[in-house]
């Protein structure tokens, strides 16, 4: 993986220019912004999603049409026939995004994209997936730890080193 510097004061301050009127996206880059965030945010998030889908045992794929009209990138619970949906939108500050069944596209959500850290980007694909899956709350024997034993079982492990 690349590491580099994440530019935020750059991000800042053309935001900034950007609300204040002084900086105007034009319209004509709304495919190609499209196109890069595609491959550089949301390609690699969409395979990780997959990928990890996959070794929880849900079977998973990344639909990528960039070349399509409109382009889209798109995560499919291939079981279930159901996907989640990226795609370019005329507006070239926002991308759009809905959910994909048999029945069709559910309704179009726009998707700003100052909203695209891969943070905020995973939490709410991750959302998207556990409301797709109809998962239940984690409980806490299930809950994710960053590292080491649980503070549970590391009081366990002092009692029984004293005894």
């Amino acid at each position: 993986m690349t590491t580099y510097p994440p530019f935020d004061s750059l991000r800042a301050r053309l935001r900034e220019a950007r609300a204040q009127g002084c900086l105007i996206t034009p319209p004509d880059i709304a495919t190609p912004r499209f196109h890069a965030v595609a491959e550089s945010v949301l390609g690699p998030m969409l395979r990780h999603a997959a990928h990890v889908l996959w070794l929880e045992g849900v079977p998973a794929s990344v639909v990528v049409g960039l070349d399509a009209d409109p382009s889209h990138l798109a995560l499919r619970l291939d079981d279930r026939g159901v996907a989640v949906y990226f795609w370019t939108s005329t507006d070239p500050d926002r991308l759009l995004w809905a959910l994909h069944s048999g029945d069709g596209y559910g309704e179009n959500q726009a998707l700003p994209y100052d909203f695209l850290s891969p943070a905020r980007f995973a939490s709410l694909l991750e959302q998207v997936m556990v409301s797709l899956l109809g998962l239940p709350e984690v409980r806490a024997e299930f809950a994710p730890r960053t590292h080491g034993p649980s503070a549970a079982s590391e009081g366990t492990s002092q009692q029984q080193v004293a005894a």
